[in-house]
């Protein structure tokens, strides 16, 4: 007689994990449940302080990026203590940021204005064989905090914020541990002999300035890029000297911002790292960068990691971006022949341009074709 199929039994779990352990990554961590342990680390609750509304009614909305570093990327070293000194002015110790510890386990609170700033460390994994990485390519690399490593910084301990809690290894703020004289971060790597696996990290204490929207448009200006500058580079693109690639005779260029696809620029914005010539909005771009709405629009504050390009996703922090002096005028011009709707326009060899135009079947769009109506047929059943 067969013997009825067994399940084997589970290996038995040991009450402390042996060595190596794999932990599975959630899909969707959620913080408020896989990180509760670590709810004394929040963020604090930034609000901007409350201008004078007398003198000029201004939006209250400010800008958190990446400005410098106190300390540029290190590339750390498989050694069991490492000590990395880094110093900073008096005038940058006056302008870090106050923030008053939360009651009653409430997060920590802050007022800022534009010459506020504070100070993260962030750890990335890096390549081995190669130089570290310049400002506008650090900021766009995933933090990683290596499983072996412990940080201080003038002899307070760090607690990383990590990807199996968060969902991505988050900067430890370490504002509220640096001093005016000498500081001293020291990495304890604890690994042992035989263990042979990659270890090639880099470390930074980040800058984070703020700013607001009326400044950065203001700086935008003063990198504007003259129309002649930008035909110049388009029509190069289109030149070509191999004799095996088929050359172009014109070249298309979108004008619809990216993000809603809705309407044209108001005032056309690309990162000056981008490699494509689209442009997008800039009051756009600046109001997704911002944290949720609340019940007021304004004394909302930006994220810090959110500056990517929505075309090729390279550094666009504000102090990156560039204005497109040639979109610029051609938003002008169509803007004067009531052709704001366009969405394209083409870019001649010679540096001439014209609208592309789009067939719009408006009617198909409003009145549908209705469909035939069927013939019913009634089969009667005779009992």
């Amino acid at each position: 007689m067969p013997r009825p199929h067994q399940v084997p039994n589970p290996p038995p779990r040991l009450f402390f994990p042996g060595p190596n352990p794999s932990v599975p990554q959630p899909a969707n961590p959620d913080y408020r449940k896989s990180a509760l342990h670590q709810a004394h680390l929040r963020s604090p609750v930034l609000v901007p302080k409350t201008p004078d509304t007398s003198i000029s009614p201004v939006s209250n909305e400010h800008y958190r990026r990446v400005v410098g570093f106190a300390l540029p990327p290190y590339r750390l070293a498989v050694k069991p203590v490492q000590e990395i000194s880094f110093q900073l002015t008096p005038q940058a110790i006056g302008r870090l940021l106050k923030v008053k510890v939360g009651a009653n386990g409430d997060p920590p609170a802050g007022e800022v204005d534009v010459n506020s700033i504070t100070l993260r460390l962030r750890c990335c994994e890096v390549a081995p064989s190669q130089p570290l990485p310049a400002e506008n390519k650090w900021v766009l690399l995933d933090g990683s905090w290596p499983m072996q490593a412990y940080f201080t910084v003038n002899q307070n301990p760090l607690e990383p914020r990590r990807k199996l809690h968060h969902g991505k290894c988050l900067p430890i703020d370490i504002t509220r541990c640096v001093s005016a004289d000498s500081n001293k971060l020291v990495v304890r790597i604890n690994r042992s002999k035989y263990d042979k696996s990659p270890f090639n990290y880099a470390v930074a204490i980040e800058v984070v300035g703020f700013t607001t929207g009326n400044s950065i448009k203001e700086d935008c200006m003063k990198r504007l890029i003259p129309s002649e500058q930008v035909l110049d580079a388009i029509k190069k693109s289109l030149v070509s000297n191999d004799d095996d690639l088929v050359m172009q005779s014109n070249f298309t260029l979108q004008l619809y911002e990216p993000f809603s696809n809705a309407k044209i620029f108001d005032l056309p914005v690309r990162s000056q790292d981008c490699m494509h010539k689209q442009a997008f909005d800039l009051d756009v771009f600046l109001e997704t960068r911002l944290e949720q709405k609340s019940q007021s629009r304004k004394g909302r504050i930006s994220k810090i990691d959110a500056w990517r390009c929505p075309i090729c996703r390279a550094d666009s922090r504000p102090q990156r971006l560039v204005v497109d002096g040639f979109l610029m005028a051609v938003r002008e011009s169509l803007a004067a022949r009531s052709m704001l709707k366009t969405r394209a326009i083409n870019v001649e060899s010679d540096g001439s341009w014209t609208p592309v135009h789009e067939a719009l079947d408006e009617e198909s769009e409003d009145e549908a074709t209705p469909a035939p109506k069927k013939n019913i047929e009634i089969i009667e059943i005779d009992d």
